[in-house]
C-alpha cells in the first residue's frame, strides 16, 4: 500500500491549514489516522484506539463540525484514509469500520469522505474542498429541480419537499416529517411555473444536520405520499439541499432563552396550563391561524372550565414571540407570574416531528391523509371554545399615516416629477400637485411597474421600506441590495483566487 505511507503527511498538512479552534483535535485525529493505518498493516486489530479515546475524539469532532463549515471542506482532503480502507480485505475493512460506527461524528466523517472519494484508489494531496454551488442568473425562472440540488454535505439542515398539490396545508405536510431534535421552522411556497406544474414547495429547517440527512435518506428508501381533497396520492419529492451559508443554530428555549439539551423538544410547541376553555378560539385568532400548525386541549379540573392548551407553531421564532407576549403583557383572561395566577404557567411540549421514529403516516404505505386548510376553524370555532371574543392581534401591524412628500423637485424621480407618492393605510397613493385633495390608490399592477423602475433609486428607499414594513412583506430592496453585494464579493474573491 504505497499510498498509505504518506498518510501522516497529508494529515499534518491538512490540519496545519485549519484555524485555531480545530487545534484541540489535531493530536486525537492524528491518533485515529495512525491507528487505522496500523490496523491496515498489522495482523492484530487491537491497535485501534479504545472506546474511551474514540468517544473523546468524537466529542471534539462534534465541536469542529458545528463551529465552521469551511473546516469540513478541509477534512474532506483526508479522503485518502478511506481509499486506504478500500484496499483491505472485506473482513478487515468490516472490523475497522465497525470500530468507529458507534460514534456519530466519526461515522459521519468517514461517510462524507466516502461520498467524495469515488472509486479512485490513488490519493492526491492537492485535492481542494468542494465549492458551494454557483447559481445561474435566471434562477428565478428555474424550477425546483434546477434550484434545489441534493447534497452529500452532512452539515446542511435544509430539506425541500416538492410535488405538493394545491390545498395541502403545512399541518398535513408535517405529519410526514420526523427527526432527532425536530424542526425549527416549516414554510410553504407556491410556484406557478411549468416545471412544478403550479404545485407547492415546502422548506424544512431541522434543528440538527444529522436529522435532516437521516430523514432525506429514510424517505428515499421509503417514499411518502400525500392525499389531496379528491383522494389522489402525490409522491413527495424530498431533497437534502446544500446550503453553503450553513452555520449551527443557537437552540434556546422560547420560555427562558436557556440552551436546550439535544434530547429536548424543538421549541415550536408550547403548553399553557390552567387555560380557560372559553377563550381558546380568541387566543389562537390573536396569534394568527396561519402561524399555527395544530393544537390540543385537555381538561384538568372537574368542572371542565380549565385545562392545558398545547399549541404547535410553524416556527420557533413565533413560539418565542408568543411566550414573551404572555409573560410580559398577558391577556385579560390569561397571565402568568402574578400573585393571583394560581396554577397558570408555560412549559415546553413535544411535537410529533420531534420524535425520530414511528411517526410517518397512519398506514403501512406512508400515506398521509388529507387535512383541510381550515381545519382549525372547523374544530375550534364553536362552543365552548369561542365564547370569548377579542379584536387585537399579538402581532403589531404598522399602519402608516399619510406623509407629505418633502423632497425638492430636483430630488424627485425624473419620471414622476408631476406627482407625489406616499403611504396611507398600507397603500401607495399618488397625489396630483394641481389638486392636493385628489389622490388615487395604486393597484398591484401599478405597484409592480413602479417597483421595476424605482426599487434601487435612493430617493425611493424610505418609501419602499415603509411599504414592505406596513404590509409585513419581504423587503425586496434590501434583499436585492444584499444579493448584489454578495455577488460582488464573490467575484472579487474569485479574482484573488480565494475560496468561498
Amino acid at each position: 500500500m504505497d499510498h498509505i505511507g504518506g498518510m501522516n503527511d497529508v494529515v499534518h498538512d491538512t490540519l496545519a491549514r485549519l484555524e485555531a479552534p480545530s487545534k484541540i483535535i489535531e493530536r486525537q485525529l492524528s491518533d485515529v489516522v495512525l491507528a487505522l493505518k496500523n490496523a491496515t498493516e498489522d495482523s492484530e486489530i487491537s491497535t485501534l484506539p479504545s472506546k474511551e479515546d474514540l468517544a473523546r475524539i468524537d466529542e471534539q469532532l462534534q465541536f469542529l463540525f458545528e463551529s465552521d463549515f469551511k473546516r469540513i471542506g478541509e477534512l474532506k482532503q483526508l479522503k485518502g484514509l478511506y481509499i486506504a480502507l478500500l484496499d483491505l480485505d472485506e473482513e478487515r475493512r468490516e472490523q475497522v469500520l465497525t470500530a468507529i460506527d458507534r460514534f456519530e461524528h466519526l461515522k459521519t466523517l468517514v461517510s462524507s469522505i466516502h461520498d467524495t472519494a469515488g472509486q479512485n484508489s490513488q490519493v492526491s494531496v492537492n485535492n481542494t474542498p468542494l465549492s458551494p454551488p454557483k447559481y445561474h442568473d435566471s434562477i428565478l425562472a428555474d424550477g425546483i429541480d434546477q434550484i434545489c440540488k441534493p447534497t452529500t454535505i452532512p452539515e446542511s439542515r435544509l430539506v425541500i419537499i416538492g410535488n405538493i398539490p394545491e390545498g395541502i396545508p403545512p399541518s398535513q405536510i408535517i405529519k410526514g416529517v420526523c427527526g432527532r431534535g425536530g424542526l425549527l421552522y416549516i414554510s410553504m411556497f407556491q410556484h406557478h411555473d411549468a416545471s412544478t406544474g403550479g404545485k407547492s414547495v415546502t422548506a424544512l429547517q431541522f434543528r440538527f444536520a444529522s436529522a435532516a440527512s437521516a430523514y432525506a435518506e429514510l424517505i428515499r428508501k421509503n417514499p411518502i405520499y400525500y392525499l389531496d381533497a379528491e383522494g389522489n396520492k402525490h409522491r413527495a419529492d424530498v431533497q437534502h439541499v446544500q446550503t453553503s451559508s450553513f452555520s449551527a443554530p443557537y437552540s434556546g428555549s422560547p420560555i427562558n432563552g436557556l440552551p436546550l439539551r439535544d434530547d429536548a423538544p424543538s421549541g415550536r410547541c408550547v403548553g399553557f396550563s390552567h387555560f380557560p376553555e372559553a377563550c381558546v378560539w380568541d387566543f389562537i385568532n390573536r396569534i394568527g391561524l396561519d402561524r399555527i400548525i395544530d393544537l390540543s386541549y385537555e381538561e384538568t379540573d372537574h368542572m371542565g372550565k380549565h385545562g392545558i392548551l398545547i399549541i404547535e407553531l410553524g416556527a420557533s421564532f413565533d413560539a418565542r414571540h408568543l411566550c414573551r407576549k404572555v409573560q410580559e403583557d398577558g391577556f385579560d383572561y390569561y397571565t402568568v407570574g402574578g400573585e393571583n395566577d394560581g396554577n397558570r404557567g408555560i412549559r415546553l411540549s413535544y411535537c410529533d416531528s420531534d420524535r425520530p421514529d414511528g411517526l410517518l403516516g397512519s398506514t403501512n404505505d406512508h400515506c398521509i391523509p388529507h387535512i383541510p386548510a381550515d381545519h382549525l376553524t372547523l374544530k375550534w370555532n364553536h362552543q365552548p371554545w369561542n365564547k370569548t371574543r377579542g379584536i387585537s392581534s399579538i402581532w403589531k401591524v404598522m399602519l402608516r399615516k399619510p406623509e407629505t412628500f418633502c423632497n425638492p423637485n430636483s430630488c424627485l424621480p425624473v419620471y414622476y416629477v408631476g406627482s407625489h407618492y406616499y403611504i396611507r393605510d398600507r397603500e401607495i397613493r399618488k397625489q396630483h400637485r394641481r389638486n392636493a385633495h385628489q389622490d388615487v390608490s395604486l393597484d398591484q399592477e401599478d405597484i409592480d411597474r413602479l417597483l421595476a423602475t424605482t426599487l434601487h433609486n435612493p430617493s425611493w428607499a424610505t418609501l419602499w421600506d415603509k411599504y414592505f414594513d406596513a404590509n409585513q412583506k419581504l423587503n425586496l430592496r434590501k434583499c436585492d441590495e444584499y444579493a448584489m453585494i454578495a455577488n460582488h464579493r464573490r467575484l472579487k474573491a474569485e479574482e484573488q483566487g480565494l475560496g468561498d
